[in-house]
């Protein structure tokens, strides 16, 4: 009776998946930033709902000097924001005319 006892709860263990196959795949954000001389847009895609944009123009007196300041400070904002919600930049990378890309994951 041991004997199959054993037998089961080692077949048992067997045929339940492991632990880390069980383990949620990582929630992770794209933040896409194209410059321009004097806009930015800034795009934040998550894997669930819709994209959010954000445009930064210079304004009636601004310059282009302006719009680097105004990227700046929402950059600090929305990387401050995403990092209170536990995130944390996994990669960066650079694209043609301005166009920066980072990639965000929660948790790691």
């Amino acid at each position: 009776m041991k004997k199959i006892l054993l037998l089961s709860a080692c077949v048992g263990a067997l045929l339940t998946e492991p632990l880390l196959a069980r383990a949620t795949e990582p929630e992770v954000i794209i933040v896409k930033v194209l410059e321009s001389r004097l806009v930015t847009r800034i795009v934040i895609a998550r894997s669930w709902g819709i994209p959010e944009e954000v445009e930064i123009t210079p304004g009636i007196i601004g310059n282009e000097a302006t719009v680097e300041l105004e990227t700046a400070k929402k950059m600090q904002q929305l990387l401050g924001k995403l990092y209170n919600q536990g995130y944390a930049i996994k990669s960066t990378f650079s694209g043609e005319r301005g166009m920066s890309t980072l990639v965000l994951v929660k948790g790691q």
